[in-house]
């Protein structure tokens, strides 16, 4: 009698221990697995990274980037989406901008993507387009494409709140530097661009990235890319994407009729603020597959 009652109150006990060993176990090693010897410093460790731990990126390639804060992980759910139902053979690179992303990303996407985690100073909520929060989170992409330069993959970045509909690796053919979409006449988006690896794309990207990193935030870094490749890199081989299949917001909410808009090949929902707007409109379009 005196075992049964032990064991009746023991019973209990070890399993919530069992459990709360578990629930510890999986935090420490599934859900949250820093690694703090190797990007301390800060992303410009991401060659060490991928050369380290054996990420299976080909140079012969197109490699995708897209980076990604808790804010907007909802939108890099619909990216990832779309891209895998077209099943196109690329390696991804996801950056994670804060930690609570970077959990998200190891928990449901480990295995079918390559993560890395920037452990830079970020803000993990949606932030509105041209306040300095913004700009530093998106200025950092040319950081990150210049590194992987460096390593020497062709890069494809892609924003998070762009539907990719038909496959764009089959239009980017030619002898080009780098394939870019247009919001305009005259205005080139980084919000979906190709860079093959080169000595003259290679400095764009460098060039880009210091300009970035000494102005302190002050511009989109959009403008800063439009004004080099006016300015200083005009004997850069660009191809501009047809904005008809490379729709910008502008040109696929607004100016396209639904006939058009079966040929479009990314769309991005640019041309409008805010997360809740953003959302609203890839909902009205049925374009957000949650």
């Amino acid at each position: 009698m005196k075992i049964f009652l032990y064991l009746q109150h023991a019973i209990p006990f070890m399993f919530i221990l069992g459990i709360a060993f578990l629930s510890t176990y999986l935090n420490t090693k599934t859900i949250l697995p820093y690694d703090t010897e190797i990007l301390k410093t800060g992303i410009t460790n991401l060659t060490s990274y991928i050369r380290n731990h054996g990420l299976k990126i080909p140079h012969n390639q197109w490699t995708v980037m897209i980076t990604v804060n808790n804010g907007f992980y909802d939108f890099f759910q619909n990216w990832h989406f779309y891209f895998q139902k077209l099943g196109i053979n690329a390696p991804v690179i996801a950056i994670a901008e804060d930690k609570y992303v970077y959990d998200k990303l190891i928990l449901n996407y480990s295995g079918a993507i390559n993560i890395v985690h920037s452990h830079l100073p970020s803000i993990d909520k949606a932030v509105k387009y041209n306040s300095e929060p913004y700009n530093s989170l998106i200025s950092r992409r040319s950081l990150y494409i210049s590194d992987l330069l460096n390593i020497g993959l062709n890069i494809i970045n892609t924003d998070a709140d762009t539907v990719w509909l038909q496959n764009p690796l089959q239009h980017l053919e030619g002898d080009y530097d780098i394939w870019i979409q247009s919001d305009g006449k005259n205005n080139v988006c980084p919000g979906f661009m190709a860079v093959q690896n080169s000595a003259k794309s290679r400095k764009l990207i460098l060039a880009w990235k210091q300009i970035l990193e000494r102005q302190d935030k002050k511009e989109v870094d959009q403008v800063v890319l439009n004004r080099l490749l006016i300015q200083k890199f005009s004997n850069l081989s660009v191809k501009i994407l047809d904005p008809d299949m490379f729709a910008s917001g502008k040109r696929f909410f607004q100016d396209q009729n639904y006939k058009q808009r079966q040929h479009v090949v990314v769309v991005h929902n640019n041309f409008i603020i805010g997360h809740d707007n953003k959302l609203a409109r890839f909902k009205n379009f049925n374009l957000w597959s949650n």
